[in-house]
């Protein structure tokens, strides 16, 4: 049976907030959210369900929203910490530091033992390039509340972008050990013992993939950098978990990072869609598998009738919207995507997808699967190395690479005939680049 919000609560906003409250405190955003919005339409200046219904749309990614509403409340309400250091987080995921750091340092006058507060200063300094400033305010923050994942994580960020390693490495152990299910620092955590083994510690960093994965069996992205770094067993493909979790994190750096390594996937992609079918014009209905941030679907808009693209990472999926290029955009994990939307494209373009596949077999299918008629895939993969033996392996990066041979067989085992072949390197690793294939297949 469906449950109801007593009788006496429904029009009592004091008893709807403290309600919704209890589920907020116990993880029940979903529950709590409506409770919060009953307690604003009877009183549309209540400061409590203000307050915590923008801590609902910052959860949500509505950051605006939250702003609007946790700056009323501290209107409402002068002088509340509380208020105050949740106002200057709102800032900071607005694009507001210098606006933040007001507020937070405010909160600290009011409460010098507010936890959250001096990390909100924290972020606010980093982004205002005072990294030195910033650590400090973290510290502070860490020795108040020791086992805030969030600000042992922050700090750890910061350590790493100055260069002082080890002691990144320590402050992410903190963080995974007072919270142990927390995806961004699992990734965060990846990233920096794949820095080891970038610095050369490459015993090190097996090491430490190793004894991650002993502790954390049930990370996905303990499994993935232990195949990379330490020899584990390696997934057919990524795990949804590590990939979500590491896109979500990665989405507002994602477009300034692939520029520093020379990213050219969809620049390689151009070239084949003109030299297939010469001018761009909108003749097709495209899919963008794996569209990230939308780089790929700049490309392809002058080719759309109707352009749609789908991700695993809702982070990512907000930076293309923001492009406001898509027709349609969606969360969804590639093969069921696809299995989905049978006989519904013209154009399916997978550009830096499948290097989080190994066996690519199902993906090609799926896709064949999704073209109208004889309609056309095109797709990017790192190349294997001569060195490197079998169908495909995961490298120390994270990312996997194929055989030629291999994907020669799976585009042929898929009812695909492949078209063109553009040998070209999809980016750059340690000023290097990196071989790969576009290829252009048609059903």
């Amino acid at each position: 049976m469906k449950s109801r919000t007593p009788a006496p609560t429904r029009n009592n906003p004091d008893a709807l907030v403290a309600a919704g409250f209890e589920r907020h405190r116990a993880g029940d955003i979903a529950g709590a959210a409506p409770l919060y919005a009953r307690a604003l339409k009877l009183r549309p200046d209540h400061p409590d369900a203000l307050h915590l219904s923008g801590l609902v749309d910052r959860a949500h990614g509505d950051h605006d929203a939250a702003l609007k509403k946790i700056a009323r409340a501290c209107a409402l309400v002068p002088g509340n910490a509380h208020f105050e250091a949740n106002r200057a987080a709102a800032l900071i995921s607005v694009g507001r530091p210098a606006e933040a750091l007001v507020a937070a340092s405010r909160a600290i006058e009011i409460l010098p033992g507010h936890a959250a507060a001096h990390a909100n200063r924290a972020a606010a300094l980093n982004a205002l390039d005072r990294p030195d400033d910033a650590a400090e305010s973290y510290r502070r923050a860490i020795a108040l509340d020791p086992a805030s994942a969030d600000a042992l994580n922050n700090l750890a960020n910061l350590e790493q972008r100055r260069g002082n390693l080890d002691a990144a490495i320590d402050l992410y152990l903190k963080a995974l050990a007072a919270a142990p299910g927390h995806p961004h620092v699992h990734s965060n955590y990846g990233t920096a013992i794949y820095a080891l083994h970038v610095a050369g510690r490459r015993d090190e960093a097996a090491a430490r993939a190793r004894d991650w994965l002993a502790a954390y069996p049930d990370s996905p992205t303990a499994r993935h950098w232990a195949a990379a770094l330490a020899g584990a067993a390696a997934p057919a493909r990524a795990e949804d978990g590590y990939v979500r979790g590491a896109f979500d994190l990665f989405a507002a750096t994602f477009d300034a990072t692939l520029a520093s390594v020379g990213y050219s996937a969809p620049e390689g992609i151009r070239a084949m869609l003109e030299a297939q079918w010469g001018k761009p014009e909108p003749r097709f209905a495209i899919l963008d598998a794996g569209c990230g941030t939308g780089l790929a679907g700049l490309v392809l808009r002058p080719w759309a009738k109707r352009l749609e693209g789908v991700d695993l990472s809702q982070g990512m999926l907000q930076r293309a919207l923001d492009r406001a290029i898509y027709d349609e955009l969606r969360v969804g994990e590639l093969v069921a995507d696809l299995s989905a939307h049978r006989k519904s494209y013209d154009l399916i373009v997978a550009a830096d997808v499948f290097c989080y596949f190994g066996v690519i077999d199902e993906a090609l299918a799926a896709a064949r699967a999704a073209l109208r008629g004889s309609g056309h895939i095109v797709f990017s993969t790192e190349t294997m190395l001569p060195e490197e033996t079998g169908d495909w392996v995961v490298r120390p990066s994270g990312r996997y690479a194929h055989s030629r041979a291999y994907v020669e067989r799976a585009v042929a085992a898929a009812g695909l005939t492949a078209l063109q072949w553009r040998v070209e390197s999809p980016r750059a690793e340690d000023g290097k680049p990196i071989p790969g294939l576009i290829v252009l297949a048609a059903g």
